[in-house]
């Protein structure tokens, strides 16, 4: 029998199938393979999640021991690239978002391109023209010094001394486009007593070194470091060794006058402290030497209105009335040296080879990274978004809410804390700066906070073997306390009202609350260069990332409960301390 002859006696299953049975199928096996397509893309996003916890932890370590160890112990162990102080998740996604950027900026300007674009692409050509800027030198920065009045060290015995006044070098540094803050830091700023306004602020001048270094003198290994790099960048400008170290000796001195005339940071955190309201009137009666309504307004646009009943806030009276007296003791020589060092020293990244070699060297010394950035990176715009933290690492719509709240949850909660910290306590509800707690409110307060600072300040990092400073770092550890309550709360109610969710494969033994823990401790997974730490326990708002998983999480009973750790141990202390 043929095969045609078959196939007229017995047709196919397929063509015994009514048109509408076909369609039917067809649709069933579509809806079938998309529901496959779909089954297998959330297995590969659940794997991606759980690669994401796997790869930085340390699953041999007790989490009721060391909960950073064993959240964050293998990223700890991540090489430190030469030209990097440090790695973290959050520096992760800033060389993500820089890359981003180079793309924008490298490209030849458009017509349809708004005018910050065109200049940000017309500046990275420029940085990026290494053989131009070797061609010219250093030559157009030292006719521009000498525009300002000369610096005394290049000029020498001709240097004109009768000429030099410290306002009109600061007039012209702010004509010129230089920082008019190396004396007395300026700003426009919200009225934090009634945030509709703006208002002129002045502080404490901005020094090239923190203050909790120059306070500690020449042998201190930061202001030795600073010393040489002031020395090294003179020679480069064309001054003679020997006589840049005697004159940079005497500006480095003023400087250290400076900082020793400022108010510690653990002083600074009480904004009332720092809130010292007047008119400029009411300045110059205060501080007769300086001529405040000249100042003002020489630094101010023209086009500002402005009178001697202008109120500015004065961060530290003491330290402008020290100033005034340090100005009128101090020779016209030392200031000026003083001023243009500054000046010329925020040009050097954009010089020659010799002085960026220079500059390294300074920064080796001083935080231990030994080589440079790509040029490219030093040339392209720098960019911070909140939003940028929602990306994978901190937030998807298509991983475990335990994974999302752990992480962006935490962050959030850590900001929305910031307000009920030690310095956001003292903003009503408009924003404003008023004392509006009751007093035993506000004793309750101090009592649990006096909690926070002692217990952070006897916290010890082994890396370096240095105490954290309890009192400098209060605020964003209250934030971190608070932050991930709320953010822990907030998970456990969606989950009760939304059910258990699935499990990570590789991570099959750990709870879904469990695996919030893990996400919201690997958030700050970093690792950092010896002298980077030092610098960052010494003079920063922030804990290391370690205190900041085992301070908020060893506080709270909830973890301890989820992780069944005894009563005692590192991660369940018998003494607890909690603000919110």
């Amino acid at each position: 029998m043929s095969r045609e002859t078959v196939g007229n006696v017995n047709p196919t299953w397929w063509r015994r199938r009514t048109q509408m049975e076909r369609s039917l199928l067809t649709l069933t096996i579509l809806v079938s393979l998309v529901c496959l397509a779909l089954v297998i893309a959330l297995a590969v996003l659940e794997l991606q999640s759980a690669s994401e916890l796997l790869k930085n932890m340390d699953t041999s370590t007790e989490p009721c021991d060391d909960f950073y160890q064993f959240a964050c112990g293998q990223f700890r162990r991540k090489f430190i690239p030469d030209d990097k102080t440090g790695l973290s998740m959050f520096s992760v996604i800033g060389d993500e978002l820089q890359e981003q950027l180079r793309m924008i900026v490298d490209e030849p300007v458009k017509d349809s391109d708004i005018r910050p674009i065109v200049n940000a692409k017309n500046m990275y050509k420029l940085c990026m023209n290494e053989s131009e800027i070797e061609r010219i030198g250093s030559t157009p920065v030292k006719q521009l010094l000498k525009k300002l009045g000369g610096w005394p060290l290049l000029e020498g015995s001709s240097w004109d001394m009768g000429s030099f006044s410290w306002l009109k070098t600061v007039y012209d540094f702010r004509k010129e486009g230089f920082s008019v803050d190396y004396l007395i830091d300026f700003a426009i700023s919200i009225d934090s007593k009634n945030n509709s306004l703006r208002v002129i602020e002045i502080d404490q001048g901005a020094i090239a070194v923190a203050r909790d270094y120059f306070v500690k003198g020449l042998d201190h290994p930061r202001v030795k470091a600073y010393f040489e790099y002031m020395i090294d960048i003179s020679e480069l400008f064309g001054a003679d060794r020997s006589v840049a170290k005697e004159e940079m000796m005497k500006s480095l001195e003023f400087e250290m006058a400076l900082a020793n005339m400022s108010l510690p940071s653990e002083e600074r955190r009480d904004p009332e402290k720092l809130y010292n309201r007047m008119t400029i009137g009411e300045m110059q009666i205060k501080f007769p030497t300086i001529p405040w309504f000249e100042y003002f307004r020489n630094i101010l646009p023209s086009k500002i209105e402005l009178t001697t009943e202008e109120p500015v806030i004065v961060g530290v009276p003491t330290y402008v009335t020290q100033l005034e007296q340090l100005l009128q003791h101090t020779e016209k020589r030392v200031i000026a040296n003083y001023l243009m060092w500054r000046a010329a020293a925020s040009t050097v990244s954009y010089l020659p080879e010799a002085f960026r070699k220079k500059q390294l060297k300074y920064i080796t010394a001083i935080t231990g990274s030994t080589e440079r950035e790509a040029r490219w990176k030093e040339c392209s715009a720098q960019a911070s978004s909140p939003l940028a933290y929602s990306r994978v690492r901190f937030f998807s719509e298509d991983r475990p809410n335990y994974m999302n709240y752990g992480a962006i949850g935490f962050v959030i909660g850590h900001e929305i804390t910031h307000g009920f910290d030690d310095q956001g306590r003292t903003f009503d509800k408009e924003g404003n700066l008023r004392d509006w707690w009751h007093e035993e409110t506000k004793e309750k307060y101090l009592e649990k906070a006096k909690c926070i600072i002692e217990q952070y300040g006897n916290f010890t990092d082994t890396q370096v073997n240095m105490k954290l400073n309890g009192i400098n770092t209060q605020g964003e550890n209250i934030a971190d306390n608070g932050g991930i309550k709320e953010a822990y709360r907030a998970y456990v109610k969606w989950a009760t009202a939304n059910g258990e969710e699935a499990r990570l494969p590789g991570l099959q033994q750990f709870t879904p609350r469990q695996l919030f823990w893990v996400s919201a401790a690997s958030t700050w997974c970093s690792t950092y260069r010896d002298e980077t730490l030092k610098n960052r326990i010494t003079t920063g708002v922030h804990s290391p990332a370690e205190f900041r998983v085992i301070g908020p999480m060893s506080n709270m009973p909830e973890f301890a409960k989820d992780f069944n750790c005894p009563l005692g141990s590192k991660m369940n202390p018998l003494k607890k301390c909690t603000v919110w």
